[in-house]
């Protein structure tokens, strides 16, 4: 199974710090989502073999066809310190 993000408030653009959602002007979290979803520009929802933690390593499901703009439900997001 692909891993991917969730389209909810804690990734919405309009989230805003202390859990509260500028548009609606209410508390939300991880749980809640809306029709004025907007993604922050600042997660990528860009999942092929360049993003992928596995990518030219032995844990590679598919190394002989891993390439950029392909994609495999073995992705894995890369860490981020």
């Amino acid at each position: 199974m692909a891993i991917r993000l969730a389209n909810n408030c804690i990734n919405c653009d309009h989230y805003v710090d202390g859990g509260i959602c500028a548009i609606h002007k209410v508390m939300v979290s991880g749980k809640h989502t809306c029709d004025s979803f907007d993604m922050k520009l600042s997660l990528k929802n860009d999942r092929n073999c360049l993003s992928c933690a596995r990518f030219e390593t032995e844990h590679c499901a598919h190394p002989d066809h891993a390439s950029a703009g392909m994609l495999c439900a073995s992705w894995a997001p890369q860490a981020e310190a």
